[in-house]
């Protein structure tokens, strides 16, 4: 073949090439209005950037607050009393509301995420209560309620655990004063409530009772204290723990 025309030739399929749209933006512009339409994760991408791959925290700064603002209780041991708004998790003292980081010493990791994949929790508003999940090996405590501890808006490493979630398939003990936890009867529960003379009222969860016990809070800082229990076959199947408290 002429020298002059094969390079003639080469020329023509370059030029030929350059006028066509590339069949790759095609598939890519395909794929991200099918991710639109049914809300895919390939949509996500491009929709927030700022989302960490695979909820990524380790770019948050995990350290002791700065927002100490309550005194929190390191006795190590449970009260003898349900008002003492404690719980033992895997042996380890938490007393309400306490620091999330006091949870991030011990070895749990904040999933950011918690229930909504949708909303990515690194801040806290000062008027509302976020929901985060704490992980640790094959453990998860799942719905763990957030809240700044003063009149403004902190970062998750300085905000406060209010309340908690326990469920008979949790991979870890937890435990309340008074020797209350998963699998505790109903006589029991009544025995506790009228022995501290405890106001308490029983609703119904589909076919499941479910007693809710309020603690008035003496202090100032908090209104009440709140503890609600599933029970399943008379036996106790959920623990819901939450401290309802004031903004200093």
């Amino acid at each position: 073949m002429d020298k002059k025309k094969e390079v003639a030739e080469i020329n023509e399929e370059l030029a030929r090439r350059k006028g066509s749209f590339p069949f790759w933006i095609i598939i890519l512009i395909v794929a991200l209005v099918i991710g639109i339409i049914f809300r895919n994760p390939l949509a996500n991408i491009f929709k927030n950037e700022k989302k960490p791959a695979n909820n990524d925290i380790y770019t948050i700064k995990w350290e002791e607050p700065s927002t100490l603002i309550y005194e929190e209780a390191n006795s190590g041991k449970l009260e003898n009393t349900l008002k003492d708004h404690s719980i033992l998790i895997d042996g380890t003292y938490y007393h309400l509301p306490c620091s999330i980081y006091q949870f991030v010493k011990n070895g749990w990791t904040v999933d950011i995420a918690g229930n909504n994949s949708n909303e990515l929790v690194y801040t806290i508003p000062a008027d509302k209560t976020k929901v985060v999940a704490l992980n640790k090996k094959d453990k998860v405590i799942k719905v763990v309620s957030v809240a700044s501890p003063i009149n403004e808006e902190v970062s998750i490493s300085e905000s406060f655990v209010t309340g908690l979630s326990i469920f008979s398939w949790s991979e870890f003990d937890a435990e309340l004063p008074k020797g209350l936890k998963i699998g505790t009867k109903k006589e029991e529960i009544e025995r506790l409530i009228k022995e501290e003379d405890l106001s308490y009222d029983v609703s119904k969860l589909k076919k499941d009772n479910v007693y809710e016990i309020i603690i008035e809070n003496e202090e100032d800082l908090y209104e009440e204290y709140e503890i609600k229990l599933v029970m399943k076959d008379d036996i106790v199947d959920q623990i819901r723990v939450e401290v309802i408290y004031k903004k200093p």
